[in-house]
């Protein structure tokens, strides 16, 4: 049996949109040339025989993004089966620099560990934190960070973020003179996609993803705990739920120290397994007031685009619930319900995918 693993049939997706308000120098151009001499690189190497990664790689240039995500959306929908059956990941490059404070990144816990790797890997672009002992990027995303003490400014974007002024003057005389910045961006990038590309095992870590889900629901405590437990008589089952998730986290991580990994079929097992685990949480209804919107645990707040939420399809239905009058108010409130339940089953399957794969089905059944 052959000791070498490649699933050229699995799928590791970069891309970025092209589209731009004005002349988008940095949104989207900056992710753009990232990506774009990603592509170059890795194009040579594979050319020159240097190196072929064992999942396929797919670069993506979408349009219409500024106008509600139109490109990726249709991209998507005509090859959803494909896609959800075999994608490992998709990594997005869209505003490669937008200062030179710290390393910012938003992802799925399954993909932390992975992030934290590739940053580790590369070069610190700034020859101050050099100096100051901070070799990569991750030394200053960690020196950055709110735990250190550092002071960070709340905002939500750079000053010239959509307009006529973003433009490659800018970005060459205030954001990035010699391009160190995007250079180390995309150099980020790439060891991202090399590491899920080339790893034996997919990098990632199902431990975090239960540590998210705890995460989450300590956040929908703080905000509509009360609320929701006077009016959901079975709230809970959530917490049972989480807990669950996390015995059949630990289960898989031990069944992962134990695997052979000279066994095609018991890496491609636990391949499997690994890439299940991110689906279970779609739901094909979607979220109740935003169809389109599949993932039950993230997706940005529909009040505010620009922001995340804790169980986006609950945060939906309970803004502003109190203030609704009857027959409306008792209606909404049997949507909640639905919606928790749906979450619940949803954390209960997730955990079920972690199981050994013949016998993950409960006993009493």
């Amino acid at each position: 049996m052959s000791i070498y693993y490649l699933p050229p049939d699995r799928y590791v997706l970069i891309g970025n949109h092209r589209d731009a308000w004005v002349y988008g120098a940095v949104d989207p151009s900056g992710g753009t040339a990232a990506m774009l001499e990603v592509a170059r690189a890795m194009g040579r190497l594979v050319k020159e025989g240097r190196w072929r990664p064992r999942r396929s790689i797919m670069f993506c240039s979408w349009g219409g993004e500024e106008y509600g995500l139109i490109g990726s959306n249709e991209w998507t929908e005509q090859y959803a089966k494909s896609l959800g059956a075999r994608a490992v990941g998709y990594i997005n490059t869209d505003i490669s620099v937008q200062g030179n404070y710290t390393f910012k990144a938003g992802a799925s816990p399954l993909m932390y560990r992975a992030l934290y790797t590739a940053t580790q890997k590369i070069p610190n672009p700034s020859s101050d934190e050099v100096e100051a002992g901070r070799q990569t990027v991750y030394d200053t995303w960690l020196y950055r960070g709110d735990s250190a003490g550092q002071p960070e400014y709340r905002i939500a974007s750079y000053p010239l973020y959509h307009t006529e002024y973003e433009t490659f003057d800018a970005v060459k005389n205030l954001f990035d003179p010699e391009f160190k910045f995007h250079q180390a961006m995309a150099r980020v990038a790439a060891e991202l996609v090399r590491y899920l590309a080339d790893s034996l095992i997919i990098p990632f870590n199902v431990t975090d993803y239960a540590v998210g889900l705890t995460r989450l629901k300590k956040t929908l405590d703080d905000q509509y705990g009360t609320l929701l437990s006077a009016n959901i008589s079975n709230y809970n089952e959530l917490d049972t739920a989480i807990a669950q998730f996390g015995e059949n986290v630990q289960q898989f991580q031990s069944a992962l120290a134990q695997v052979d990994r000279k066994d095609p079929m018991a890496i491609r097992l636990i391949n499997d397994q690994l890439l299940l685990l991110e689906k279970a949480f779609l739901d094909p209804e979607g979220l109740p007031q935003r169809s389109q919107k599949k993932h039950l645990l993230f997706a940005e707040n529909s009040n505010d685009l620009y922001a995340g939420s804790s169980f986006p399809g609950l945060v939906d239905l309970l803004f502003k619930i109190e203030e609704l009058q009857e027959p409306e108010y008792s209606k909404r409130w049997q949507k909640v319900r639905h919606h928790f339940s749906v979450i619940v089953n949803a954390i209960q399957s997730a955990g079920y995918t972690l199981r050994d794969v013949i016998s993950f089905v409960e006993e009493q059944y």
